[in-house]
């Protein structure tokens, strides 16, 4: 497993190479309900007039047919949608250079 290059997920859309960087990638998710593993599907950058919510979409398709959609915001927060139903918390970048999210209800994901 190589680390996505350690930059915010901004960053990744300042050129096209590091931008395709994140598509393809597999996640894994930690939590109570168990392991589930997939992969980054499409990314695009989702600019709106607030900066609070500009940032980079990541879809995930999980193993088991299940969707995500992923945002990654500049200030480190991160909000994931899986069946109309919204988590969030921060984003970070581990001592091994791997992007994580470390979610409110107990849940990481992480991109490798």
């Amino acid at each position: 497993m190589n680390p996505i290059e350690k930059s915010s997920p901004l960053n990744l859309i300042k050129s096209n190479k590091h931008f395709q960087s994140i598509n393809g990638k597999k996640v894994i998710s930690y939590g109570r309900s168990g392991k589930f593993s997939g992969g980054v599907v499409k990314t695009r950058l989702q600019q709106k007039p607030s900066s609070q919510d500009r940032g980079v979409v990541a879809i995930i398709c999980w193993n088991d047919g299940i969707q995500s959609n992923v945002l990654f915001l500049e200030n480190s927060r991160v909000l994931v949608w899986i069946n109309k139903v919204e988590y969030g918390d921060k984003w970070y970048w581990d001592t091994e250079g791997y992007l994580r999210i470390k979610m409110d209800r107990g849940s990481q994901y992480i991109f490798n």
